[in-house]
């Protein structure tokens, strides 16, 4: 089984100093049990280490990089100054790939709550002045598109979360499952016609937007699979999974979930 290979973890270790490196908002770090490790940005990338770069980004996430370089010299028997040489082209690499930032850069922010602000308004006003489920459709697709492009995954999830909309109305529960039918067909046809190619992160965050807003319980699950390497995202509903094939999203490992204000790293063992 894939969830017996994979331990992920995200973040920064409380006890790493502020200028030490932690990971992008973006960024999941997921180890493997042969000792290499994937690094999937969730803006759509997958990046494969190698057993040494995997241990020397665990060593630098979680104890600095003076650990990391001790650990991997004394482990493969190559001198200090040869892997401080490496770790630092290493590291460097990764910052450019937008991958990892020192930690007291993420204070930095180019449009701090930007997100929220430009998207709470749009999510809040489509939900409540929209009457036609097709056309909410058609617009939370369009919006999640632009909010992709605009902000990235983790702005624009964590604004989505922010803004339930509940008052657009709370779905009875005798009526949850046609309704949740309803929106599962709807983004179907409406995804396949829409002018904007629509993939799994626009289809479930629309579906986690319509069912949230409606009262009933979802989740944003982000998974992935390691061979070959892919990543896939849905929204998860009971043991449904609308605008997307149940059979699909068996095959991925849940590597973070989203309910509505709350974020979760998962950790599959």
């Amino acid at each position: 089984m894939v969830g017996d290979l994979l331990e992920s973890c995200a973040g920064q270790s409380p006890s790493c100093p502020a200028n030490e490196y932690i990971l992008r908002p973006n960024v999941i770090l997921v180890e493997v049990q042969d000792g290499t490790a994937r690094l999937l940005d969730l803006g759509g990338t997958f990046y494969a280490l190698p057993a040494v770069g995997a241990m020397m980004l665990r060593e630098t996430l979680s104890r600095g990089a003076a650990s990391a370089v001790s650990r991997v010299s004394d482990q493969y028997g190559v001198g200090a100054g040869q892997v401080e040489e490496d770790l630092e082209a290493f590291l460097n690499d990764l910052q450019k790939k937008g991958l990892i930032c020192r930690g007291q850069s993420t204070r930095r922010v180019r449009w701090p709550g930007a997100p929220r602000r430009t998207l709470g308004p749009l999510i809040r006003a489509i939900h409540l002045g929209t009457r036609s489920l097709k056309l909410r459709v058609w617009l939370l697709l369009t919006l999640a598109r632009l909010s992709l492009c605009l902000f990235g995954w983790a702005g624009t999830v964590e604004a989505w979360r922010q803004y339930p909309s509940r008052r657009a109305g709370l779905v009875p529960e005798d009526r949850r499952e046609s309704f949740i039918n309803a929106v599962d067909e709807s983004i179907r046809n409406v995804s396949a016609t829409h002018v904007l190619a629509m993939g799994c992160k626009e289809r479930s965050l629309c579906c986690w937007s319509l069912i949230g807003s409606a009262g009933v319980p979802a989740v944003l699950n982000v998974g992935i699979h390691l061979f070959p390497l892919t990543g896939h995202c849905w929204c998860e509903s009971g043991l449904r999974t609308p605008g997307d094939d149940p059979d699909d999203c068996r095959r991925y490992t849940i590597v973070a979930s989203y309910e509505l204000g709350i974020v979760r790293a998962s950790n599959a063992t």
